[in-house]
């Protein structure tokens, strides 16, 4: 039977109806609760969402919040050790700016696979984009930790997944406050109103965040103090003694690594293209807890293997060819 037009518009308002109730549901899910950040969903995977990946109290696997306090304490102790003995560093009063990265699109709507900038990963454990992390102090050892968030948005959650927001950022972070991102010039033209002289750590030679970089330049264009550094070499000084958390997340690391590897050479024959033993090496990885590679590997074959940054991994190995192999992976 051919319905009517009558039954037609019924069964077109009926379906809008079940669509929007079904559209207020979702959001109603996304809009926040009065939760603890240890049972709701958050912009990074926490033990309540994840307990296959973290444990309580870790803010990355196998790193807890304490150790993230600490590598931010480290860090404006080293800043104060160096301007008791540097002359050019001259106030005790220090303003460290740590950006995200950003979220990259390879065409308007499709985004690469996002990376954290290294540096601020390691000084806050936050995995998501368009933040920054603030670091201020004096010279009496004190300092305070503000963590700019993105806001927490129905609509964008929808499409990308939840945000952590301020209230979530402050709990899961363990920093002193924690504001929107929006608030990061204010902040700064706040802290130089009532600091007349002090030392900006920026590094402005190399942005990771364009937002965060342009607020950057503005604030250093309006205000008198022009004194800055990058603080990428005491950060990277840190980073070369390991903590054992740190030791023991590379020992699993390498035995990931070592047995996919073993496994992609059992896997390895006459006529086999490089890009299958990149996926299987990949594959492997993964299945062993992996999240990724954490970089681009060299798989090559034949004389391919002289070409240092070989990453192409397009060609056939022939028989007789020996393979040169770099890959490496991460847990997050």
């Amino acid at each position: 039977m051919i319905p009517t037009f009558v039954e037609l518009l019924n069964f077109s308002l009926l379906r809008r109806v079940v669509v929007r109730a079904s559209c207020c549901s979702f959001i109603h899910n996304l809009t926040p609760q009065s939760q603890s950040v240890e049972d709701r969903a958050l912009g990074q995977p926490t033990a309540f969402t994840h307990p296959h990946l973290l444990q309580h109290g870790e803010v990355l696997p196998g790193l807890r919040l304490d150790e993230f306090q600490k590598r931010r304490s480290c860090l404006m102790e080293s800043i104060y050790k160096l301007s008791s003995k540097d002359e050019r560093i001259f106030n005790n009063n220090h303003l460290v700016v740590i950006p995200s990265s950003s979220k990259l699109y390879m065409s308007e709507k499709i985004p690469y696979v996002f990376r954290q900038n290294t540096d601020f990963l390691y000084l806050s454990g936050c995995l998501e984009p368009g933040s920054a992390l603030v670091l201020s102090g004096a010279g009496d050892g004190h300092h305070t930790s503000t963590l700019f968030v993105r806001q927490k948005d129905v609509h964008s959650e929808m499409w990308d997944g939840p945000r952590t927001g301020t209230e979530g950022a402050l709990e899961l972070f363990g920093v002193e406050q924690s504001l929107p991102m929006q608030e990061l010039g204010l902040f700064l033209k706040s802290f130089s109103k009532s600091h007349s002289k002090f030392m900006l750590w920026y590094d402005f030679m190399h942005p990771a965040e364009p937002e965060v970089h342009k607020t950057m330049q503005g604030f250093l264009a309006n205000t008198i103090n022009k004194v800055w550094e990058s603080p990428k070499h005491l950060l990277h000084r840190l980073r070369l003694y390991k903590s054992p958390s740190e030791v023991a997340l590379m020992h699993a690391s390498c035995k990931v690594a070592s047995e996919a590897i073993a496994v992609t050479m059992q896997d390895s024959h006459p006529g086999v293209t490089e890009h299958q033993l990149f996926a299987r090496v990949d594959y492997e990885c993964r299945m062993r807890g992996a999240e990724t590679l954490a970089y681009p590997p060299v798989v090559a074959g034949g004389t391919r293997a002289n070409i240092i940054h070989y990453i192409s991994n397009n060609q056939v190995v022939q028989a007789g060819e020996m393979v040169l192999m770099d890959a490496g992976n991460t847990s997050y």
